[in-house]
Formats: structure tokens, C-alpha cells, sequence
């Protein structure tokens, strides 16, 4: 399954389940995406040790956990990582920006990519003109939940992540 299409599957899931519970993207209730704080799920790490004879110090990064950390990416029942990473993870404000999209071009090119078949360029092809302005959220979206936020969980070769 190409990864475009089982975003479409998975996420048109988490979005559909976050906005009928009337909620936003990010979580908050009220209106999608209207004045939502986010969360950051990242954190640091203590500080680095000295080098001894002349080592290099080390770096005091640790790993956050994500939502990479559930290990699987997702289906319309169980929308899992996808459905983390546009909630409490790192792409609430991508998520938002894909529900804000004007005339609902975004939601509807995911509704769209969910008609296509694996490997059918033409099919994706024509939903990304019909949703021209749905294009560039979607892709912000697409490069944070599968390259940044569920990599390991989605089976993602991040090595063609911008």
C-alpha cells in the first residue's frame, strides 16, 4: 500500500473521529482549529559529561517518547499513530492548517485519495488538480506525520523525507 493512501485511510479516520466529537485537530472543543493551544511532546536531556585525557564531552539529548511509540501506524478503527501525531503529537499545527484548508480542499483530497487505487497515478494525479489548494497541507502533513512522528510505526524508508 502506497504510503499516500494509507495516510488517506488512516488519517481521514482520525480527522472524521476528532470533528464529529466536535473537537479540533490539536484536541480543544469548539470550532476546528479556532484559538487550540498545542502540547509539545519533546524534551531534554540532562547536560553532558567532561571528557577525561582529552575525550570530547557528550551531548545531554534524550529521546522524547512520540507517538511513534505505539508501533503501528493506523487504520479507520484504530487510527493509532497517525491519529496520535495530529492530537498530542508534533503535527497538531499541520493537522489544523490541512482542516483550515479553503473549501475544505485538504479533508476533500484526502476523501479523494482514499478512492484511488495502489499505484494508480492518474487517479492521484486528478484529485490533486480537482484540490489544488488542499496540495501543499496536505504534503506538510504528510512529511510530519509519517517522516517525523511514526516512521517505525508506518514502516516509513525515511531516506525519501525531504
Amino acid at each position: 500500500m502506497t504510503t499516500t493512501l494509507l495516510f488517506a485511510i488512516a488519517a481521514t479516520a482520525a480527522i472524521a473521529s476528532l470533528t464529529a466529537c466536535g473537537e479540533s485537530v490539536d484536541g480543544s472543543s469548539g470550532t476546528p482549529g479556532a484559538g487550540a493551544a498545542t502540547t509539545s511532546t519533546t524534551s531534554t536531556g540532562g547536560a553532558g559529561g567532561s571528557g577525561a585525557d582529552g575525550g570530547a564531552a557528550g551531548s545531554g539529548a534524550g529521546n522524547a517518547s512520540s507517538c511513534d511509540d505505539l508501533g503501528f501506524c493506523g487504520q479507520p478503527m484504530d487510527p493509532g499513530c497517525v491519529a496520535c501525531a495530529m492530537s498530542e503529537g508534533s503535527c497538531q499545527d499541520e493537522a489544523d492548517a490541512c482542516q483550515a484548508a479553503a473549501d475544505n480542499a485538504c479533508l476533500d483530497l484526502l476523501d479523494c485519495y482514499r478512492d484511488c487505487q495502489d499505484g494508480d497515478t492518474m487517479c492521484f494525479d486528478a484529485c490533486d488538480m480537482k484540490f489544488q489548494p488542499g496540495v501543499l497541507p496536505l504534503s506538510i502533513l504528510l512529511d510530519c506525520v509519517f517522516c517525523d512522528e511514526c516512521p517505525v510505526s508506518c514502516h516509513i524508508d525515511t531516506s525519501s523525507c525531504s
